[in-house]
């Protein structure tokens, strides 16, 4: 899974944010053949990383690139309030949490679990 391609250890990249993200593209290539890549469709760079992978790409985030999608997500003194779709369904959930980015992980995290699920599910 890979969430993003921020600036996070810049200094030891002498390519910068391009470098970065060469190096998480290294977690891709390194699945085997019959792997699953959960990536972040809404990141410029982890978006690309599917292309050239033989294994399943499963796209996450927000816009219609992704499955499960992100449709809102706001903010108030419960936690951060999630509006998703994913195939045809649609849902809500809440996380204890502040912060835009955590609606960007829980998509994730149920793009895993829906994976899982489409896998222990006979068709």
């Amino acid at each position: 899974m890979v969430t993003n391609v921020g600036n996070a250890h810049i200094e030891n990249f002498a390519e910068g944010q391009a470098g970065i993200a060469r190096a998480k593209y290294e977690l891709v290539a390194a699945l085997p053949a019959n792997g699953v890549a959960f990536l972040n469709c809404s990141d410029p760079y982890v978006s690309q990383f599917g292309r050239d992978f033989p294994g399943r790409a499963v796209y996450f985030g927000v816009g219609p690139c992704a499955d499960p999608q992100i449709l809102s997500a706001t903010e108030d003194s419960n936690g951060l309030h999630v509006q998703y779709r994913a195939g045809e369904r649609e849902g809500t959930f809440t996380l204890r949490l502040l912060g835009a980015h955590n609606a960007n992980n829980a998509i994730a995290g149920l793009a895993v679990a829906l994976e899982r699920e489409s896998i222990s599910t006979p068709p």
